[in-house]
This record gives C-alpha cells, sequence and structure tokens, in this order.
C-alpha cells in the first residue's frame, strides 16, 4: 500500500507538495488534466450546524454549508467557500431542469 501525505508549508497544486510513503521508490503516475462531468445534484443550504451519515462514515457540516444530494442519493456536506467555486445554480435554466433529478419531494 501507498500512503500519500501533505508536506507542511508547501501550496497545493504542486506535486512536491505531498510525500509518498512505504511505496519502496513507487512514484506517483503523471497526472491528467481532467474537468467535472456537468451532472445536475441536489443542494440545500443549511441553516444550522449538521452531521451526515456518508458513505465515508459520518461528516459534519457547518452553518451556512450545502448538504448535497449524489447522483445515486448518497447525502454529503459541502463547505460553502467550496460549493461557491464549485457549482453554478441550474434550477431556473431550462436547458438544464431534469424532472427526475431536480424533483425535491
Amino acid at each position: 500500500m501507498i500512503e500519500i501525505l501533505r508536506k507542511e508549508g508547501v501550496p497545493l497544486g504542486r506535486d512536491d507538495a505531498y510525500i509518498v510513503l512505504n511505496g519502496h521508490g513507487t512514484l506517483l503516475p503523471e497526472p491528467i488534466q481532467v474537468v467535472k462531468k456537468q451532472i445536475p445534484v441536489l443542494a440545500r443550504k443549511m441553516e444550522t450546524a449538521f452531521t451526515v451519515e456518508t458513505v465515508e462514515g459520518v461528516m459534519r457540516g457547518k452553518p451556512g454549508d450545502y448538504l448535497m444530494t449524489g447522483i445515486d442519493g448518497e447525502m454529503y456536506p459541502c463547505d460553502a467557500g467550496i460549493f461557491d467555486r464549485s457549482y453554478d445554480r441550474i434550477d431556473n435554466d431550462p436547458d438544464w431542469v431534469d424532472s427526475e433529478v431536480m424533483d425535491t419531494e
């Protein structure tokens, strides 16, 4: 098993920001640049702190964070700052509205 740890003080986004342990000289594969698929998911802005059972265990959200519902019905918290940088609202865009995905009932 390879263990990958972040080095303190090195900015994110650089390969040297991480150290590979237990890899016996193993190097990380060369990265490829990708873009997330444009798949609609549901988001609810939470007014209070919350916990949610996710596929990775119980996670906490802060007031103002979003409770996301993914494409397989899984729920997870999303930090408000990350949400603002990663998502655009589409429920008023007729080119995007999918009645099955956007149905909140």
